[in-house]
């Protein structure tokens, strides 16, 4: 793999004020690389010092200016990612993102297929920064041939048309009679499964042009956190105590949004301790006692996926979306909240979804 140190080396010479230091930071896949793309930026800037960031990288949210600003840090270029955090502080932050190619022949004969064998007419198509220019190309080759069915895509936020996040997917049209995600892994899929329970989602692998049908109990893992969310409330009935927790993981947690959280918990009264942890773990939670249960700014899907490990642990954790339900509930805002329609992942859906998204607006 290959990565274009030249444009990066034009942003860093262009900054108004030098750039003395730089920090890298890459998520796992990309890590092996770290070293490479230091010293090719050395070289390329004489006096430069590179500092590699070894924490780990979930998303794009990880961006750690914080950090930076400890160490001194005059710049911070972040790989792999496309930009959906504004960092405030004067740092220089560079988002590199990775483009992944497929073969373009292959994946229409595919989808080609799918649409015919499964009587499929319109399509939503979902993927990660990696391949979002893959699949624009093969929008604008479907629009020439005119193909028997239509793809979708929904831009979210500061995302990409086709691109989607693990915490974050759009509520397709009602007319989409599948989705299709060009994405190696789960994580990305699972989101879009969670946020359209009811379509039917196939994996289409880019490079082969082969497709095969996904099963993932969207409406099971629903139904779970709508208990979970109902539980909360018997405890807010009861005025039991709240632990917030706000996750510090570079820039993972949301301060408006915790000042949504804040106001509300406020207006009811209902009791409650912020905590701050870098990685919302079991451990890190045992200590406080008197916190019947806990609510999450960090990644939405933390209570989602790792929710059996923290039953296991005897903890009960919701993530923030879910906590503004069931305050809602509880205020009597919100009559009902038990159909599998009313669940989201909108963590990064500017706009869209008000004081239920990073940006809270």
């Amino acid at each position: 793999m290959r990565f274009d140190t030249q444009s990066i080396t034009a942003r860093l010479l262009a900054n108004p004020t030098p750039i003395t230091t730089v920090a890298l930071q890459f998520p796992e896949g990309l890590v092996d690389h770290a070293f490479q793309v230091a010293n090719q930026l050395e070289e390329q800037i004489p006096g430069l010092t590179c500092v590699i960031f070894s924490d780990v990288v979930y998303g794009a949210c990880n961006i750690d200016d914080i950090n930076c600003r400890l160490l001194g840090v005059d710049a911070i270029v972040h790989f792999g990612h496309s930009e959906i955090v504004e960092v405030s502080s004067p740092i220089l932050s560079i988002y590199v993102p990775v483009t992944l190619e497929g073969d373009v022949e292959k994946t229409i004969d595919a989808l080609t297929r799918l649409a015919a064998e499964k009587g499929h007419r319109n399509l939503a198509l979902v993927t990660t920064a990696q391949f979002v220019e893959f699949l624009s190309n093969i929008e604008r080759e479907l629009q020439r041939r005119s193909p028997p069915f239509r793809i979708f895509g929904v831009p979210q936020a500061k995302l990409r048309k086709f691109e989607i996040l693990g915490c974050t997917c759009a509520r397709f049209p009602t007319d989409v009679d599948a989705i299709v995600s060009v994405v190696d892994g789960d994580f990305h899929l699972e989101a879009a499964c969670l946020s359209n329970a009811r379509l039917p989602m196939y994996r289409l692998l880019p490079q082969a042009g082969s497709f095969e049908a996904v099963s993932y109990d969207a409406a099971g893992r629903i139904a779970r956190r709508q208990e979970a969310i109902q539980c909360a409330l018997e405890h807010l009935r009861d005025g039991k105590m709240v632990g917030i927790v706000f996750g510090t993981l570079g820039r993972q947690g949301s301060l408006s949004l915790l000042n949504v959280l804040l106001k509300k918990l406020r207006t009811h009264k209902i009791r409650h301790r912020i905590i701050s942890l870098h990685e919302v773990l079991p451990q890190y939670l045992f200590p406080h006692k008197d916190v019947s249960f806990f609510g999450q700014l960090a990644c939405p899907r933390l209570t989602l996926d790792w929710d059996d490990e923290f039953k296991s642990a005897g903890l009960f954790l919701l993530n923030y979306f879910e906590l503004v339900k069931a305050i809602d509930l509880y205020a009597g805002v919100l009559a009902r909240f038990d159909d599998i329609e009313d669940y989201r992942l909108v963590n990064f859906c500017n706009g869209t979804h008000g004081e239920l998204t990073y940006y809270s607006s």
